[in-house]
This record gives C-alpha cells, sequence and structure tokens, in this order.
C-alpha cells in the first residue's frame, strides 16, 4: 500500500562544518550547545516515533587527538584555497582529547545516537570534504571516504548513505560512492535554491540564492518540496531530494517564527495527502542556542507529522530505508 514518507537527516559536523568561515569566538557557543541539544532531540525524537539519518563527519569519531592523527588518510585535499584545507594546521591545533576540546571532537555523541536503534548514521566525508572546490581531485576524495568508512566500521557501523558538505558532487564521486558500497546520498533536485556550487560561482547569484533563501523558510518560494520516490535517480547510486532546510529560531525574526512552522507543515501534509516524500533537514549546531525555542518548533512540526501518520498512513524513514524501499519493492 502506497504512504507518504517523512524523512530527517542531520548534517553532524560540529565546528569541522564552519571552521573557514567562522570563528570558536563568534560560533563556539553554538557548537558547545550540541552536547546538551543532541539528547533533547533524541528524546523528541524518541517521544515521535522519528528515524533519522545522523549524516556524521568521520573526525568526530575520536575522542583523543593521538588516534585521530594516526587514522589520517595518505592523500588529502590539495584545495587551491587552503582555508578549506583541515589537514593545513586546524587538526594538529586541536585539544589532545575531548574532555579539553569539544569543538572538535564528538565519539561520546555518536555513541549515544547508537543507543537509538532506529536511527542511521551515515558519513559526512572523514574531513568535510568539499568536492567541486579547485585544486582537489577524485583519488583524494576515494582517500577521505575509505578513513570515513573505516572509521565507522571500527564502531560497528556500516556505512550506507552519504552527505556531500554543501551539497557538492558530481558523477565522478558518485561512481566512487557506489563502488565503496554506499548506496545512496542527498541531492538537492527539488530546487535551483538549493543545489551545490563551488565558491568560485558568480558573488552576484550566491547573493541572491541567499537571500532567496532566506525568503523560501517563511514562504514557499521553491513550493511545497515533496517529491515522488518512484521517480528518484537510482543511477550510479539513488539520490534523495534534500527537500527543506529547517532554519533554526532567530530573535530578530521571532514575529516569523509561526510562519516558519506553518510553511513546513503545510509541506507534510500536502506530501502526506499525495502519498509522496517530504526532507527536512538540518545541522545539530543550529539548534545549539535557543535551544528551548527551537525544540518547541520541532515538537510542532513532529506533531503535524503524527497527524499524517494516523490519518493518512505517513511513515517516518531514514534515508537507506527510503533507498531499500525503492530498490525492493
Amino acid at each position: 500500500m502506497e504512504h507518504g514518507k517523512f524523512i530527517i537527516s542531520l548534517d553532524f559536523e560540529l565546528f569541522w562544518g564552519v571552521r573557514h568561515n567562522k570563528t570558536i569566538e563568534n560560533y563556539g557557543k553554538s557548537i558547545l550547545g550540541v552536547h546538551t541539544v543532541l539528547p533533547k532531540m533524541l528524546s523528541i525524537f524518541e517521544k515521535f516515533n522519528i528515524n533519522v539519518t545522523f549524516a556524521t563527519v568521520g573526525f568526530l569519531f575520536f575522542d583523543k587527538k593521538e588516534n585521530l592523527i594516526s587514522a589520517l588518510p595518505e592523500l588529502t585535499p590539495t584545495y587551491s584555497n587552503p582555508k578549506y584545507s583541515p589537514y593545513e594546521k586546524d587538526i594538529y591545533n586541536i585539544g589532545d582529547d575531548y574532555q579539553k576540546d569539544l569543538y572538535h571532537y564528538g565519539l561520546p555523541l555518536i555513541k549515544l545516537i547508537q543507543n537509538h536503534e532506529n536511527h542511521e548514521i551515515s558519513t559526512h566525508t572523514f574531513s568535510h570534504y568539499f568536492c567541486l572546490e579547485s585544486g582537489q581531485t577524485v583519488s583524494q576524495f576515494k582517500a577521505d571516504l575509505i578513513a570515513a568508512i573505516k572509521v565507522a566500521k571500527e564502531n560497528g557501523i556500516a556505512i550506507k548513505s552519504i552527505i556531500f558538505p554543501r551539497n557538492q558532487y558530481s558523477a565522478e564521486y558518485l561512481q566512487v560512492c557506489k563502488e565503496l558500497g554506499i548506496t545512496n546520498y542527498r541531492n538537492h533536485d527539488t530546487s535551483w535554491l538549493y543545489k551545490g556550487r563551488n565558491s568560485n560561482s558568480f558573488f552576484l547569484m550566491k547573493k541572491v540564492r541567499k537571500i532567496l533563501r532566506f525568503i523560501d523558510s517563511y514562504l514557499p518560494v521553491s513550493g511545497f518540496n515533496s517529491f515522488d520516490d518512484k521517480k528518484m535517480l537510482t543511477d550510479p547510486i539513488v539520490g534523495i531530494p534534500g527537500g527543506f532546510f529547517l532554519r533554526s529560531f532567530s530573535r530578530k525574526y521571532s514575529f516569523l517564527e509561526p510562519l516558519k512552522v506553518f510553511r513546513i507543515q503545510a509541506s507534510i501534509i500536502y506530501a502526506a495527502k499525495r502519498k509522496k516524500c517530504f526532507h527536512l533537514w538540518w545541522h545539530p549546531h543550529n539548534y545549539g542556542e535557543n535551544q528551548e525555542q527551537n525544540c518547541k518548533n520541532l515538537q510542532k512540526i513532529l506533531k503535524t507529522y503524527q497527524f499524517c501518520e494516523a490519518k493518512y498512513g505517513m511513515k517516518s524513514y531514514t534515508m537507506t530505508a527510503l533507498t531499500e524501499s525503492v530498490l525492493y519493492k
């Protein structure tokens, strides 16, 4: 029997995902907040029986610097712009262990996720790798991904899905994923606003896209962002449209919060009624500050899913579970 499908994926990266354009001084509170808000989110997901894909940067699978350094791949990315590479200096300047550096280590949090068996831990690459930036090569990406798969396996996790940082990928990189046993990835074919581009994109266009993305958080610029699972790309691996980014609570724009929540609720109901899929995603550090308000918004959204589950038979899926439902139905 056909039914609507609800997917949540989280890009779990701590400071590795923002280190090239933010500092600990101006963004540290959001990163530190992950360590307290993640348990809250896991509790909320359990309350509403939600299955979540946590795409995790491989660097987070460690709690000691010496173990991380010993696991680095021989080939590392040779970006033309060195600020994108954590291997230039960043990785050697982190604290010695988890207790001394909560910005860069995440193994205890990964173990916490593993305690909830309904969730999937996937990869966000080993080093938060940018596939479309100039200078790096496919071979370097393959070495990075092998390292990510290896450290996950050492922790009892089989990697089957990938979320590319900044949504940067191409056919060559997808083929590498297939060779290494990955079956699916998050793409952004539902709207041109969210397609991955490198840092050399035309400046004015980047500004326009940023403005439109902001407006899209409150008004349906990109539509309802739902998709038909029968029409998902399957070659060389399954591409699951990313759907919609859940923007964090903003004190400055707090008067728009009801509109933001309603925009997502309407999209979930739209997908449920038409037996389509709706994919919601964000980063745990987006919830690092204003945790109470963010968690309240999340519960409002999940109550809408719960309503759709009861009325229309909508179901919650991880990315890999959705892939298997498409490939093996």
